[in-house]
């Protein structure tokens, strides 16, 4: 069994969300409302369950996805992002 260090850890988690927003440049208006169902297991993001409105007639469904995501990855984005803004 591997073990995991400070420089590289294992997520696990879950998370409920109700009522978010999600602005992105690539999208002409804002997801919203938006409600998941997540959870992080060994560092893979699962999605069990993923609803929002966009615009006034649209919906977006999506349900049981995976997306595996390593900590130096997630961390450069974030960074990434960060630098952006600025």
């Amino acid at each position: 069994m591997r073990r995991y260090t400070l420089a590289d850890p294992v997520y696990d988690g879950k998370a409920v969300i109700t009522r978010a927003k999600i602005v992105s440049p690539l999208l002409a208006r804002p997801l919203f409302p938006v409600s998941a169902d997540v959870r992080i297991q060994r560092n893979t993001l699962y999605a069990n369950h993923f609803v929002a409105k966009c615009g006034p007639r649209g919906v977006i469904k999506v349900g049981r996805c995976r997306l595996t995501v390593t900590y130096t990855e997630l961390k450069a984005r974030m960074v990434s992002a960060l630098e952006t803004e600025m």
